[in-house]
């Protein structure tokens, strides 16, 4: 939702509004991962998951900006928002397939 209010921004305040509704989202999953880890994880064995979720962060952060600054010199600043669109179909339908139920 806060990637299609900022790709379709038209001024600087709804760009902003856009970006505080993807931190919003974006707070809530690292939350929500750091809860699944601690629920399910014993605390002997905790850390090499938490190192793993570290690790892709730790890549996002390194390579994104790259990746960023491609699709703005081939396309336009609104692609770096409007890609994360049609990747949360498919993780919504994944998510519900590979649910299970105790």
């Amino acid at each position: 939702m806060g990637s299609g209010i900022a790709g379709s921004a038209n001024n600087g305040a709804t760009l902003i509004a856009g970006r505080a509704i993807q931190g919003m989202g974006s707070g809530g999953i690292n939350m929500i991962v750091d809860v699944i880890i601690s629920d399910l994880v014993p605390l002997r064995e905790r850390g090499n998951y938490m190192a793993v979720v570290l690790i892709v962060y730790f890549i996002g952060t390194a390579v994104g900006p790259y990746v960023g600054g491609a699709i703005v010199e081939t396309t336009s600043w609104r692609w770096v928002f409007y890609i994360n669109l049609p990747v949360r179909p498919f993780l919504r339908t994944g998510s519900y397939f590979h649910r299970t139920v105790p």
